[in-house]
């Protein structure tokens, strides 16, 4: 989508929105140097008669800067302010408050109407529409982040909440069309409906009746909530896989030298690193040997410290993949993260799997951006085919020496579920020969042993 085509989905919704809640940005960023009244920093264009409210400020921009656009095709539904994003860095009131991007959420994503709902053990209601957020939804989103940031883990912020009166939707015919909420109810009830007395009228009763019953359950659901666009401030609108994953090489290092600027900017506007407790980081420039400490070091150790820390809070995000995997670490898209501060029930045992299932994703996230020679490699890997092993190793080691920490017992279960991962399992169904052999993981699997004898104590060693 081009900028112009991007500002028209804004324009033509934002017509027909009505903003149900507004919030100032606090004026005080805890990572500035209070002596020196330093709020935002900024490092966006030449000042100009034109100027945007970020944060306490108004900043300047040219009128042919402040387009709205998506970041790739990998953001289906997010629409980003490009003039914003990684120019200004700001941050707010509690110890994870640290932003540098602005998008909206729930604008643009043509919902099919042959199949527009899901069923959401998260939400009350039970269901959820793919692509819109409802109330419960966002309530959970909200509480969620400031959890998290609370806690010192940066992640995305709602600032905006705007009632939605129409949304795209496509049918068979894959002509997207934009109807109102009302008649987009209406006709997801209608279908439901329709396909209960089909049926019906062919004998499949149980059928019938468990339909009728999603129908009676929808219906509730619908006359509970309106739907909402979002606007939220993130860290970066860059995720991992518009790193792994750009259409040349020109965008990617586009994309690489605008994440550089930011995590430069806002690691000496706190003097450490974006996580609270954590090192600043030595500058990115954009030359091969700062990149390639960006993907094999920085970067997962980033990840590792972030999932662990989320695992410590009896968290997990349940999709963390790369497209909710941000290009500085942090994770985004709420809606899925669950556990017993948001009070979900959940027993002992399903937490710790789901914490398993959570670092095997990300792992096989790593895989789908950095691997050298797969069907799902690209051409960023194949520049920088020595990144992969290295990364690997950096997430895996990192996270558990943020989990367990040094003086504390590993869960042998887990070091052995991870082992599997690398020694018997082949990630993809169709990689080639060279990638699916044991070599490498056998080798990645023999640094962790490693790394775990010389700074950990394992629960019961005979099972690694």
């Amino acid at each position: 989508m081009e900028g112009s085509e991007g500002a028209r989905y804004i324009s033509e919704i934002a017509a027909n929105v009505k903003v149900v809640k507004t919030e100032n940005y606090p004026s005080s960023a805890p990572f500035a140097d209070k002596d020196k009244n330093i709020e935002i920093a900024s490092i966006g264009p030449e000042k100009t008669k034109k100027s945007i409210k970020v944060g306490p400020l108004r900043l300047p921009v040219k009128e042919e800067e402040a387009t709205i656009d998506r970041v790739s095709r990998f953001h289906g539904r997010a629409l980003t302010h490009e003039f914003i994003n990684n120019n200004v860095l700001w941050g707010g009131d509690l110890p994870g408050d640290i932003f540098g991007s602005r998008d909206y959420k729930g604008l643009s994503m043509a919902i099919d109407l042959d199949d527009p709902l899901f069923v959401d053990r998260n939400s009350g209601y039970g269901y959820s529409v793919k692509g819109l957020k409802d109330n419960l939804g966002i309530m959970r989103i909200e509480r969620a982040s400031d959890f998290l940031r609370k806690n010192g883990l940066p992640t995305e912020k709602i600032v905006r909440e705007s009632t939605l009166k129409e949304v795209w939707v496509k049918s068979g015919s894959n002509e997207v069309v934009k109807i109102s909420i009302e008649t987009f109810k209406k006709e997801v009830l209608k279908r439901i409906w329709g396909s209960a007395q089909v049926e019906r009228k062919n004998g499949d009763f149980y059928s019938a009746q468990t339909l009728e019953k999603k129908w009676r359950d929808i219906k509730d659901y619908f006359e509970s909530t309106n739907f909402y666009a979002v606007t939220r401030d993130l860290q970066t609108a860059e995720r991992l896989t518009d790193i792994a994953h750009p259409t040349s090489m020109d965008k990617f290092r586009k994309n690489i030298s605008s994440v550089f600027k930011w995590i430069n900017t806002a690691c000496a506007a706190k003097g450490s690193g974006i996580i609270p407790n954590t090192e600043k980081p030595e500058p990115f420039n954009n030359n091969e040997d700062d990149i390639k400490r960006y993907l094999s070091e920085w970067l997962p150790k980033q990840m590792g410290i972030y999932l662990a820390r989320t695992h410590n809070l009896n968290l997990t995000h349940n999709f963390p993949h790369e497209q909710n995997w941000s290009a500085v670490g942090t994770l985004y898209d709420l809606d899925s993260l669950c556990g017993i501060p948001l009070g979900d029930k959940i027993d002992d045992d399903a937490l710790e799997q789901q914490k398993y299932m959570d670092c095997s994703n990300t792992l096989s996230a790593l895989e789908r951006s950095l691997p050298p020679d797969t069907p799902f490699g690209n051409d960023i890997a194949k520049l920088y085919p020595e990144v992969f092993e290295k990364a690997i190793e950096s997430f895996l080691v990192t996270y558990i020496k943020e989990r367990w920490g040094k003086q504390q017992l590993i869960d042998s279960k887990f070091i052995s579920k991870i082992e599997s991962k690398y020694i018997w399992q082949i990630p993809f169904p169709n990689v080639s020969d060279k990638f699916a052999n044991n070599e490498l993981k056998s080798k990645i699997v023999a640094k962790l042993r490693a790394s775990l004898t010389e700074n950990q104590k394992l629960e019961s060693p005979n099972k690694l």
